[in-house]
């Protein structure tokens, strides 16, 4: 369950990200246009941020299991973070 909570929460943060600021372009460009920008890997340091949101309850309600699936699917988007930087 963190798992996959922690994998789909930055990805719906993004969606709410492109509906705040950027909705006057298509979702191909919205991420296009970071792709071009070289700034995909800041986008995805953003939306993981949103992991806390699922993070803190699952810890404070000792939902070990969980809450080390969400910082296994953090590190995840980190080691793609970071490939994107370097390549």
């Amino acid at each position: 369950m963190g798992l996959a909570l922690g994998l789909i929460l930055p990805f719906i943060a993004s969606l709410i990200y492109y509906k705040i600021g950027f909705s006057h372009y298509s979702i191909l460009s919205y991420y296009q246009s970071f792709l071009t920008a070289r700034m995909l890997n800041k986008l995805i340091a953003i939306c993981v941020v949103s992991n806390l949101v699922s993070f803190i309850p699952f810890y404070y309600f000792k939902m070990d299991h969980a809450a080390k699936g969400v910082v296994l699917g953090t590190m995840l988007y980190a080691v793609v973070s970071i490939i994107l930087m370097f390549t």
